[in-house]
């Protein structure tokens, strides 16, 4: 009997998120235990009742699990999957029919090895026609705001030798969901040398595992996926099963981490501000800007801090950004040349050929854009005029509102016939 418990590192060379069931690597700790949590994996503890976009109390989320090899058919990310081979429901050990079921590990398994496998584990049954050959694939999202170029994982993996076939796990990842790179971890279950089974069930530790070569940019997905096979050959009737559980994302590493990266409209343009917790063979940043996040235009170049643990903070002043929505993002390029993107972001100012107010709420000072000269009047919510002031010229004009109390605003702007009224907060 052979069991496992693998280690990853994962050194990602390389971006937006719209994540939801997705497994979601933030940059802390993240642990799929099978107990409810990370909320996004499930509902509750896993009780073998399937899969769902919108998960069911003991479902999994469809959009974090795919499986392929199963006599009742594949199973893509975001398929309704809650009957037959892939909601067996839960297992004591005796369960006869190939499928996914859920399994209790301390009352079910021998934890060997420093093992700290613990509650609800998924488990999969293998027969001839299930799972062999057969893939589980989980999706990650990358949401730590940088270009991921390492991450550790850890995870419990169990084997149940109690059947006369044996069963061969592998492991494989990829960073776009199409080409799947093997690693050289790999489980045969194993049996006496009689070929009976050892009818033992044991979760114990296996790795490290070094994996390399992968970009996984903000945003983006890394896939990681359990291959499985009949190591017996065809005729062995049922194989060996496996249990994972406390898989573990964690300790990442990126070139550099973001901290903070923002936007603020200002009478002189859009200042950018950004500041990182760490740096690693920073050399530089490449400030992007962009009128539809599909066309970048290089704005800036700002020397890096090198490697540092250090927080820095950078900023620029975009003189020249035009008027109307406005994308950002950061190219982060080491001294090796290895280049990274950050997150992107957006900023609202006037429209084409408009005026417009900013920000929005506003603290001590508001930004006025004119398209032409005109009237500037302020009243306060219940119509009282508190400020009247003309400019002759189109442009960007600064108004103070450092004496306004907590409240709503109403300003407009008078132009020949043309009126126009923004609705502004002051907190």
């Amino acid at each position: 009997m052979h069991k496992r418990y693998f280690l990853f590192y994962l050194f990602l060379a390389g971006g937006l998120l719209s994540a939801t069931g997705q497994i979601q690597l933030t940059g802390s700790q993240v642990v799929v235990t099978f107990d409810g949590t990370p909320a996004e994996a499930g509902n509750g503890a896993f009780l073998g009742d399937g899969f769902s976009q919108l998960p069911l109390s003991g479902q999994l989320n469809s959009n974090a699990f795919a499986f392929t090899g199963f006599s009742d058919g594949d199973s893509d990310f975001g398929d309704l999957r809650t009957s037959g081979d892939f909601a067996r429901g839960s297992t004591g050990g005796g369960s006869q029919l190939g499928g996914i079921y859920a399994a209790t590990v301390g009352s079910q398994f021998t934890l060997d090895g420093g093992s700290a496998a613990s509650g609800q584990a998924i488990f999969i049954r293998l027969d001839e026609q299930d799972f062999t050959p057969g893939t589980m694939t989980i999706k990650t999202v990358n949401q730590t705001g940088g270009t991921l170029t390492g991450i550790t994982l850890s995870a419990e993996v169990c084997i149940a030798d109690d059947r006369s076939g044996s069963s061969n796990f592998e492991l494989a990842y990829s960073d776009n969901g199409t080409t799947f790179t093997k690693t050289t971890f790999s489980i045969n279950s194993g049996d006496n040398p009689d070929g009976t089974p050892t009818n033992t069930a044991v979760c114990n530790p296996t790795g490290p595992l070094d994996v390399t070569g992968i970009n996984v940019p903000p945003g983006g997905n890394f896939f990681l996926r359990l291959l499985s096979n009949d190591a017996s050959g065809p005729g062995a009737g049922q194989l060996d099963a496996i249990a994972l559980d406390n898989i573990t994302f964690g300790s990442f590493v990126l070139p550099v981490r973001l901290a903070e990266f923002s936007a603020h409209p200002t009478a002189d343009g859009n200042r950018l501000l950004w500041a990182t917790a760490t740096e690693r063979n920073n050399d530089y940043f490449e400030l992007e800007r962009s009128t539809n996040a599909i066309d970048w235009t290089t704005v800036e170049r700002i020397r890096g801090s090198g490697t540092t643990s250090t927080v820095q903070h950078y900023q620029h002043l975009d003189r020249a950004a035009p008027l109307g929505r406005v994308y950002y993002r950061l190219r982060q390029v080491d001294f090796d040349g290895t280049v990274a993107y950050h997150r992107t972001i957006t900023i609202e100012g006037a429209e084409q050929g408009g005026s417009a107010v900013f920000p929005n709420p506003v603290d001590e000072v508001l930004n006025i854009h004119l398209e032409a000269a005109a009237q500037i009047r302020v009243s306060n919510l219940t119509g009282k005029e508190l400020t009247v002031r003309q400019f002759d010229t189109a442009g960007r004009y600064v108004l103070s509102t450092a004496d306004w109390l907590p409240g709503i605003y109403f300003v407009t702007a008078q132009t020949g016939p043309r009126r126009h009224t923004w609705r502004i907060v002051k907190p």
